[in-house]
């Protein structure tokens, strides 16, 4: 089975998530890609977060340098962190339901609705450039890959998973069940056909819309529920399963 692992977001905790996912996923299947996007900018090694209590969290220095030799990717780029202009309506609910610690941010709520504007579209962003490179790869070299695995580069499932026992269909989606409410779907970890996890690391070019979508229909918006309806609006079959994914 020709297995394609796509790695996103900011390069944090790069030892453990190694670590965790070789025991998982590398030690145990044998023909694994690994492609990676990635935020990084040598001169500015703060992760940037407002969010109370994660203000002064910072990276590695040598991250980049880890990325490459603990997984030898067929592909990875590296991009200094953006900063978005798009603006989306934030019901109340927004601060209620999902990112309730907007509330607390000392610089205020104009300051938190700015940052989760960028953080929904650079994580959005990091999945679709991690996807595209293995695309790039896959056409490039004529590999069909059988099943392909979107993760965060510091989350990782903590039970082995035997990838050949995998049985999926063309149109269905395993993902991390978190037992969010609202239909939610977790974006930490997805696995399935190409054609499914294509259609997962879709929504960067659909964002405006879909928060429109969500904002309808459940009266607010967060990454899990962009995700519900991108899902959903393309006939994508969902699987939730519990393979112990956290840091």
């Amino acid at each position: 089975m020709k297995i394609a692992l796509c790695l996103s977001g900011q390069p944090r905790v790069v030892d453990i998530g190694f670590s965790k996912l070789r025991q998982s996923i590398l030690q145990h299947n044998s023909d694994v890609d690994v492609f990676i996007h990635t935020w990084f900018d040598q001169e500015n090694l703060s992760t940037n977060s407002i969010i109370p209590g994660r203000e002064s969290h910072r990276l590695d220095p040598n991250a980049i340098n880890k990325l490459v030799q603990y997984y030898s990717p067929k592909k990875i780029m590296v991009e200094k962190p953006k900063k978005w202009t798009r603006k989306y309506e934030f019901p109340d609910k927004v601060f209620t339901h999902a990112h309730t610690w907007a509330l607390e941010v000392p610089s205020g709520l104009e300051v938190a609705k700015k940052y989760i504007c960028d953080t929904t579209n650079s994580m959005f962003y990091s999945i679709m450039m991690a996807n595209l490179l293995k695309e790039q790869y896959s056409v490039e070299n004529s590999i069909e890959y059988d099943l392909v695995i979107r993760n965060r580069i510091d989350y990782s499932p903590h039970v082995v998973l035997q990838l050949e026992n995998i049985m999926i269909n063309d149109d269905d989606l395993m993902y991390q069940d978190l037992y969010q409410p609202d239909g939610m779907i977790s974006d930490w970890f997805a696995m399935g056909s190409p054609n499914a996890i294509n259609t997962f690391c879709g929504v960067y070019n659909q964002i405006g819309q879909l928060i429109k979508q969500s904002n309808e229909v459940d009266g607010y918006w967060c990454n899990e529920l962009l995700l519900k309806h991108h899902i959903s609006n393309n006939n994508i079959k969902i699987k939730p399963i519990d393979f112990q994914v956290h840091y």
